[in-house]
């Protein structure tokens, strides 16, 4: 199972597209209610202290939609 840090709609446009490692880049997305979230990986990868001290909590993504 995934885990990720819900952030904030604020912090979501602070970190998209923040360099958080050589080539890597924050890329946070939406679980199934809509949190905005960012993986453990982008946050054990950074510096930004804040968001170390977030708790994890396991991913759950949206479900496709069908057309």
């Amino acid at each position: 199972m995934c885990r990720v840090a819900i952030i904030s709609l604020e912090q979501k446009i602070t970190l998209t597209g923040l360099n958080y490692s050589e080539n890597c880049f924050f890329n946070p997305i939406q679980d199934a209610d809509n949190n905005w979230v960012v993986s453990s990986e982008e946050i054990e990868a950074c510096g930004i202290l804040w968001l170390k001290e977030l708790p994890l909590v396991d991913f759950t993504p949206k479900t496709p939609k069908l057309l």
